[in-house]
C-alpha cells in the first residue's frame, strides 16, 4: 500500500511553542510521504534519546533563570505579606 499525506492551509500563531515565541501567519503545505512517516514512528525513540536530553536541560535552565529573576525582584517581605481587612476575620 502506498500513501502520501498533504494538509494545505492557512495559518496564524500567536504564543508560545514549547519555549519559543510565535507571532506569524501564512500559508502552508506539507507533503509526507508513507516512507517519512514510517521512518518518523521507528525512529521516534532514537530521535527523542538524541534530542530530549538537551531540550531538556534547555527547558530547566530557562524556569531556573525565570525562577531567579524573579526572586531578584521582589523581596521576601513583598511575597509574604497579604494585607487583611477587619472584614476577614469572624466575628463572635
Amino acid at each position: 500500500m502506498h500513501c502520501n499525506f498533504t494538509i494545505r492551509g492557512v495559518y496564524s500563531l500567536l504564543g508560545r511553542l514549547l519555549l519559543f515565541n510565535l507571532d506569524t501567519e501564512g500559508s502552508a503545505k506539507v507533503k509526507i510521504c508513507a516512507n517519512i512517516l514510517q521512518v518518523l514512528n521507528s525512529d521516534a525513540q532514537a530521535f527523542a534519546s538524541e534530542f530530549g536530553g538537551p531540550i531538556l536541560d534547555y527547558a530547566i535552565d530557562y524556569a531556573m533563570n525565570v525562577t531567579q529573576r524573579f526572586f531578584d525582584a521582589y523581596t521576601y517581605d513583598q511575597l509574604t505579606h497579604v494585607p487583611l481587612t477587619e472584614e476577614f476575620f469572624e466575628k463572635e
